[in-house]
């Protein structure tokens, strides 16, 4: 049978790789890698999607990591308590379990980040060993605590300006964004 077959190449991907078993090429355009031809029994298309880290620039002056489609995210943990007089299932706080507030070290985006993969942890969920996350795909990367990022209505402040810390160097594990409730996505790089 002969018809038109279109595959969406995402936008986040630069160097899409489509390979066939047969000899005709996709014609690629407009995100899409388009073939049309008479369709054997046993035909196959293969796609490569490579997910590469990204930076990007916040207007607020930090910045934010992109993993291919996911938006990646510090989670500091949660503690979920119930709030007292609450009724049914109840109402509850949910607040940081660990420290939130981190300013990265000053680095190459191409070099100072890590990609973390792992096949301990169910999808889109996080595990927690001592103070490390572990989900199935996170994002390493260098920083230290800030004394001045307030909390402000119960969320967290303004990114600051030029921050400077003498905190020890730690690692901060990055996580897709839709797996934790508490998060920081855009950091503030240290001046020094």
């Amino acid at each position: 049978m002969r018809f038109e077959l279109w595959l969406r190449i995402p936008s986040w991907c630069a160097q899409a790789k489509v390979d066939t078993n047969f000899a005709e090429m996709a014609t690629m355009m407009d995100g899409f890698a388009r073939f049309e031809r008479l369709w054997n029994s046993g035909d196959q298309i293969t796609m490569e999607l490579p997910q590469r880290v990204k930076l990007v620039n916040r207007p607020s002056g930090g910045v934010g990591f992109e993993l291919g489609p996911w938006i990646m995210a510090y989670s500091p943990g949660e503690i979920w308590e119930r709030i007292p007089g609450s009724t049914g299932f109840g109402d509850y706080e949910v607040r940081a379990r660990y420290s939130w507030s981190y300013g990265l070290l000053p680095f190459d985006p191409e070099k100072s980040q890590r990609l973390v993969r792992s096949r301990s942890s169910p999808p889109f969920q996080i595990k927690w060993i001592s103070r490390t996350p572990i989900a199935p795909v996170m994002i390493e990367v260098r920083g230290r605590l800030l004394n001045d990022w307030p909390i402000l209505a119960a969320s967290a402040g303004p990114i600051p300006v030029a921050p400077h810390s003498y905190a020890p160097e730690e690692k901060i594990f990055l996580v897709p964004y839709g797996c934790t409730r508490i998060r920081i996505a855009e950091f503030p790089v240290l001046s020094g």
